[in-house]
């Protein structure tokens, strides 16, 4: 065959053809047969395009060999058209498969753990008939690679029959995990690694178990948690831990507490709680387990938007997890860089407040603003609150009275001329007069900003009332101070 296929170009244009068959017969499957040149084999699974193939070619010619499966790309390209199917004929092969020696089923894993989802059955039914460490290792790859919204009771069931042979999860996590400390990105480092991504994998298993049970933790993944927690620390094991940590203490708080100083503890940096802070789900309740002075120094600390938003998602909870909000704030604001702290924090509660725009929330939110007002903060704590200005959940007369109650205490204002913006909607105002001579005085000094708050008071000012009231002067000396004169004086 080779010097027919290399020799004789027609054989090659015939070997062509019959790749781009769309609905090939038996007769065409028989030519393919004969063709014994590995390479021609080679080319036709690359090229062939038509799924009647799988139907119509010897057994021979489909299956995975020892250390290769040509057929793999052909089967590959069929998952993605016909995925259910090609499960359903790997199925249906599985002793012809097993019988083509060491590592043919694990090529099959590999392969069909493509199908995503669809795999759920046939991949159950090999790791329980089948549980070798390769067979093991490839469908565990599969169960970390599906997303997590997309993990129903079949991936559970997948990833139950992987953790039913104890040992191999816990070896592939033990293997894996090391004495570290510097990884810059842990969480991101350990869920591309096979064994991190195991171990996020158990940890997700045994949460929904967890849930399902309503027996707490399972003891396959306490024995992997809890020797993780007590060996030299590993910041990549640790950061999944503390990634899951929201819904570890939902199912079994006594666990948590059990191990509360490994768990809870904020200092030193790599503890699983920092991680959590950053990138795990909130919850008021851990939030409200943390050392609070040590809590306050983390949230002074740069790059602490994460932890930020936690707090003041707690802080929106009626039930007041963190106790009265002013004096968590005047807490907050008395640690160096504190005041910057809840600056950042208002502003970010300000925006989360816009984008859910509801009312519900800006009532909370305005609740934490007036406790912010009334805690004797340093001026620049109260500097993020300008960013209320976009959140027209908040109705127009509490967000005045805020605001202007805030320039009282702090006139440079973060977004300034969005302030002066929303301010001209109600130009006979003084609290919107006043907010708008703030925004000139101590807002943007020059570029595209100062002009917009020039504009945008100069409007409120044209629209205003003529009245003789200080929140009005105030005003009109703002605006020759910005050298808008013209604007100070037309009526």
């Amino acid at each position: 065959m080779e010097q027919l296929f290399m020799g004789l170009p027609e054989r090659a244009e015939r070997l062509r053809e019959l790749t781009r068959l769309e609905v090939p017969v038996q007769q065409d499957a028989d030519e393919v047969a004969r063709m014994t040149d590995p390479r021609a084999g080679a080319y036709f699974f690359r090229a062939a395009v038509s799924g009647r193939w799988l139907g119509l070619l010897p057994l021979a010619r489909l299956l995975p060999e020892v250390g290769r499966w040509p057929a793999a790309p052909y089967l590959r390209r069929l998952l993605v058209q016909e995925p259910e199917r090609v499960c359903a004929w790997v199925e249906e092969r599985l002793d012809a498969i097993r019988g083509q020696g060491l590592g043919a089923l694990s090529q099959t894993v590999a392969v069909v753990s493509e199908a995503g989802m669809a795999a759920c059955p046939l991949l159950t039914k090999i790791v329980r008939a089948q549980p070798d460490r390769f067979v093991l290792l490839r469908a565990t790859y599969w169960a970390v690679d599906i997303p997590v919204a997309e993990r129903t009771g079949a991936w559970v069931a997948v990833l139950e029959s992987i953790l039913r042979v104890r040992g191999f999860t816990a070896q592939l996590i033990t293997e894996w995990s090391t004495p570290r400390l510097d990884t810059s990105s842990p969480l991101g480092t350990a869920t591309t690694a096979p064994g991190g991504g195991a171990l996020l994998s158990l940890t997700a298993w045994g949460i929904q178990h967890a849930a399902r049970t309503g027996e707490g933790l399972p003891e396959q993944l306490t024995a992997v948690l809890e020797g993780l927690l007590g060996s030299e620390p590993d910041d990549q094991a640790l950061a999944v831990i503390g990634f899951g940590l929201s819904q570890l203490h939902h199912c079994d708080p006594g666990w948590v507490t059990a191990h509360a100083d490994t768990l809870l503890s904020l200092d030193p940096s790599w503890r699983p709680v920092r991680s959590w802070l950053t990138h795990g789900r909130p919850d008021p309740a851990v939030l409200a387990r943390l050392d609070r002075a040590a809590l306050w120094q983390v949230l002074c600390a740069p790059h602490a938007e994460g932890a930020l938003d936690r707090v003041f998602l707690a802080l929106l909870d009626e039930t007041e997890p963190l106790g009265p909000a002013s004096e968590f704030l005047a807490g907050l604001a008395g640690c160096t860089g504190g005041d910057e702290a809840v600056s950042v924090m208002l502003s970010r509660l300000a925006t989360y407040t816009a984008r859910t725009d509801s009312s519900e929330v800006a009532e909370r939110a305005c609740v934490i603003w007036r406790a912010a007002l009334d805690a004797g903060l340093p001026a620049v704590a109260l500097r993020g609150a300008g960013h209320f200005a976009f959140a027209d959940s908040v109705d127009q007369d509490t967000w005045l009275e805020l605001t202007a109650a805030t320039v009282v205490q702090q006139p440079d204002l973060e977004d300034a001329d969005h302030a002066a913006e929303r301010a001209a909607r109600t130009p006979a105002s003084p609290a919107a007069q006043l907010i708008a001579a703030a925004a000139l005085d101590d807002g943007p000094a020059d570029g595209y900003h100062r002009t917009e708050t020039i504009r945008h008071a100069a409007a409120l000012y044209a629209d205003a009332p003529a009245e003789n009231t200080p929140e009005h002067e105030a005003l009109r000396v703002a605006l020759i101070n910005a050298g808008a004169i013209d604007d100070a004086y037309r009526r």
